[in-house]
C-alpha cells in the first residue's frame, strides 16, 4: 500500500497538469465527505436535543402528577382515618345496644361511602405509550415503574376488591337495612339492626379497611417523596445541559 501511494506521488510530480486536476478532484471529494460528516453531526445533535427536551418535559409532567397524587393521598388518608374513628364509634354504640338517634345516620353511611384513592395515572400511561426509553436514567426509570406498577398497583387492586365487595355485599345489605335520607342512612328497623351479624360483619370489615387504606396512603407518600427527589435531581441535571 505504501509503495502504491509512493508511485502515485511520483506520477503527480512528473505529470504536473494532470496532478492539478487530480488534486482538485480529491479536494472536492474531501469537501463533500466533510460536509456529509458535519451534516450527520448536526443531525445527531438536533436529535439528541429533541430527545433531551422530550425527556425533560416528561419528567416535569410526571413530577406534577406525583405531587398532585401525594396531595390527594394526604387528603384521603385523613378521610380514611375519620372513617375508622366514626366506624369504631358506631361499633361501640351498636355493641352496647344504645338507643337510636338521628345523629347516627351519618355513621351508618360509612360502609356506603367512597373508599377510592382517587389517584391520577394519565401522565404515566402517556409515558408508557411513548416508551419508557424516553427516560435515559435506568435507575430512575426502574424506580418510577416500581412506584406505579408496584405501590400504586396495590392501591388499584384494593380499589377493585372494594368495588366488587360493594356491588356484591355492601350495597345489597345497605338497601336491606336502611333508607337514604339527606343526613345519611336511617335504619328500617333499628332493633333488628342491633342483632344483625350481617351488618356488624360488614361494618367491622370497613373499619379495618379504613385503617389499612390510611396506612397504604402514608406508605405511598413516602415512596412518592423518594422518587420525587430522584426526579428533581435528574431535571436539574438535564436543565444544565
Amino acid at each position: 500500500m505504501i509503495k502504491f501511494f509512493r508511485k502515485i506521488r511520483q506520477k503527480l510530480l512528473t505529470e504536473n497538469k494532470f496532478s492539478k486536476y487530480l488534486i482538485y478532484a480529491i479536494g472536492e471529494i474531501v469537501l463533500v465527505v466533510i460536509g456529509i460528516l458535519i451534516a450527520l453531526q448536526i443531525n445527531n445533535w438536533n436529535e439528541n436535543r429533541k430527545s433531551g427536551f422530550k425527556e425533560l418535559t416528561a419528567l416535569k409532567e410526571l413530577r406534577i402528577e406525583l405531587i398532585n397524587n401525594k396531595q390527594m393521598l394526604n387528603k384521603r388518608s385523613e378521610v380514611f382515618k375519620e372513617k375508622n374513628r366514626d366506624g369504631k364509634y358506631l361499633q361501640q354504640h351498636l355493641e352496647k345496644k344504645l338507643p337510636y338517634n338521628d345523629s347516627l345516620q351519618r355513621y351508618f353511611f360509612i360502609p356506603m361511602s367512597n373508599y377510592s384513592f382517587l389517584l391520577s395515572y394519565s401522565t404515566f400511561e402517556n409515558l408508557k405509550n411513548q416508551g419508557f426509553s424516553t427516560i435515559s436514567n435506568n435507575e430512575l426509570r426502574n424506580r418510577i415503574l416500581k412506584l406505579y406498577d408496584g405501590n400504586f398497583g396495590l392501591l388499584k387492586d384494593q380499589e377493585n376488591k372494594y368495588a366488587n365487595l360493594f356491588s356484591n355485599s355492601i350495597q345489597p345489605i345497605g338497601f336491606k337495612y336502611f333508607k337514604e335520607t339527606g343526613k345519611g342512612f336511617e335504619p328500617n328497623e333499628y332493633q333488628e339492626l342491633l342483632t344483625s351479624n350481617e351488618y356488624s360483619n360488614v361494618l367491622s370489615y370497613m373499619v379495618r379497611s379504613a385503617e389499612e387504606f390510611a396506612s397504604f396512603c402514608q406508605n405511598s407518600i413516602v415512596e412518592i417523596d423518594e422518587v420525587l427527589i430522584d426526579i428533581n435531581s435528574e431535571i436539574e441535571k438535564k436543565s444544565k445541559k
